[in-house]
């Protein structure tokens, strides 16, 4: 039965292993779970507990009205048990954290020039949406040289509207045999959703759109200084 006991623990660790590449591909972006499981734009998974059959069915199938989608047509049978494997590993008594790196000794000071007024305001207003000097996420495009906000919607701007009569703004990323994936822009920061064709009913353009969290202008000549002196 020893002998039994670990074949059984080498199987489970393989699993794990295969679980882990295969998170690591498809599930650890930003926009999902994050490194490792830890917290990103999904919820955070490390140090949590689930039940198997509960995290087999919603990975295969995905979870209605939300963010997360089903894998079942992208990953096998036995791909989607091994990413389950792995998720559990990183429950309370699971992987262990990684242990911090050590803290160097300090240093000659050296002084910091102040951040610009305006940098708060890009990152607050416009960084979930937009890069710019090294900062922000390029969902919509690049505001490296904006002078003022855009009247109406942006062209990058569609309306989704799925058969079962959920309707989104979005901006579209990819279209790939039976799969659209979009950013839905129902509110900030922008959620990464990916659509079987077939439940898509349409996707047209916006003939407006109200721009979330939009600046004043004393906030934008700020964030436009801010952006001019970037290097």
């Amino acid at each position: 039965m020893i002998w039994l006991a670990l074949f059984l623990a080498g199987a489970d660790q393989n699993a794990v292993s295969r679980g882990e590449k295969i998170f690591a591909q498809s599930c650890s972006v930003g926009y999902c779970h994050g490194m490792a499981g830890a917290a990103a734009r999904g919820p955070r998974l490390r140090g949590r507990t689930f039940a198997k059959d509960y995290l087999y069915k919603a990975t295969r199938d995905g979870i209605p009205k939300s963010a997360m989608p089903g894998w079942k047509e992208r990953l096998k049978d036995d791909e989607i048990w091994a990413v389950v494997e792995y998720i559990q590993s990183l429950s309370a008594g699971g992987a262990p954290e990684t242990a911090p790196a050590a803290t160097p000794a300090p240093g000659p000071s050296v002084a910091q020039a102040p951040a610009h007024p305006g940098q708060a305001l890009f990152v607050e207003r416009c960084g979930g949406c937009h890069a710019a000097a090294g900062k922000g996420t390029a969902v919509g495009p690049s505001i490296s040289r904006v002078t003022a906000m855009p009247a109406g919607a942006p062209k990058q701007v569609q309306i989704v509207k799925l058969k079962d009569g959920e309707t989104f703004p979005a901006v579209v990323v990819s279209r790939e045999e039976g799969f659209v994936q979009v950013y839905d822009l129902t509110s900030p920061p922008p959620v990464k959703r990916t659509l079987e064709s077939a439940e898509i009913a349409s996707i047209t353009a916006a003939a407006s759109w109200p721009h979330p969290a939009a600046p004043t202008p004393e906030e934008l000549a700020s964030i436009i200084g801010y952006l001019r002196a970037a290097p």
